[in-house]
Parts: C-alpha cells; structure tokens; sequence
C-alpha cells in the first residue's frame, strides 16, 4: 500500500484551520488529485452511542465493528495507543494522494501554521517541519508566507512543494 503526500495544517482554536481546509479541498480536487482529511482531536471522541447496533456488537466482544450504506462506510476500532499519522495515512488513506490535517503539531509531517495574528506567534515555537506561514501580514522571512485568502498560492506551493 502507498502513502498519501501529508500536510497539516496547524494553528490554536479559532484560528482558521478549518475554515482553510474547507477551501483547499475543492481547489486541489479541481487538479485531479485525490484528498482525504483527518481532524486530530486530544478529546474523547464518541461516534458510537449506547443501544445502538454497533455499540451493541462492540459490546459483545467484537475487535472491529463497521456500519455501511449506498453512501458511507464507517469502522469502529478500538486501538490501544495512539497511532502515528504514517500508520493512518497507510492504512486508511492508501488511496488519495494527498491527506490533509487539522492537528497533528507533534508528528514529523510537513506543517503549514496559521498565525491570525503576532500575538499568536509563540505557536511557531512549538511546531517542527513547518513549511509555510499563513497570516494577514507577512512578519517573518525565514518561510513562505500567504493571505490566508489566497488558496490559489496556497495550492500551487502545496503543489510544487510536496505533490
């Protein structure tokens, strides 16, 4: 199995990843290229709800559970630890090319960091492998820098620079 090409995309709440992502997806699709994208939570995230057959067949000691129709697939499986972003990107997206993310700061992928303002600077100091700097103005030349508008250029260095 192949590995897509990974970005993620990194900023604190309200930021604006979301908001990116969103617009980037339809403008590398238009490309021709095949995008999938995973939001990192350090929350407890609970799609599966008490009663319902999943839960149910998970209860009952099943090691993976899935739920499908004409137009989604869903697999509930527990791990044990944490999987890297390698491992998911393998695993679950073998099949697009390019994988983006909202989180991930901690993983070794390439980063794109929003930076709504200076006051939020202090994130560059906790982020590695950043590649590129969203923000209003630029304030740094030590990476490329966008207008958090401007998804064309946006693209075309994702593009250039890791597809």
């Amino acid at each position: 199995m192949s590995k897509p090409a990974i970005i993620s995309i990194i900023g604190k709440s309200g930021s604006g990843k979301t908001t990116l992502i969103e617009r980037l997806v339809p403008a590398i699709k238009q490309k021709g290229y095949r995008i999938g994208v995973i939001k990192h939570s350090s929350h407890h995230i609970v799609l599966d709800h008490p009663q319902k057959d999943s839960w149910r067949f998970q209860q009952s000691g099943a090691d993976c559970v899935a739920a499908c129709s004409s137009k989604h697939f869903v697999l509930f499986q527990p791990i044990s630890t944490d999987m890297s972003l390698s491992e998911i990107a393998s695993h679950y997206f073998f099949d697009c090319d390019i994988l983006l993310t909202e989180g991930f700061k901690k993983e070794n992928s390439p980063k794109i960091v929003i930076i709504p303002s200076l006051s939020d600077i202090s994130i560059l100091d906790a982020v590695t492998h950043t590649i590129a700097i969203i923000s209003n103005e630029p304030f740094t030349d030590a990476y490329p820098h966008f207008l958090p508008n401007d998804i064309k250029a946006i693209v075309q260095f994702i593009e250039g620079h890791i597809l």
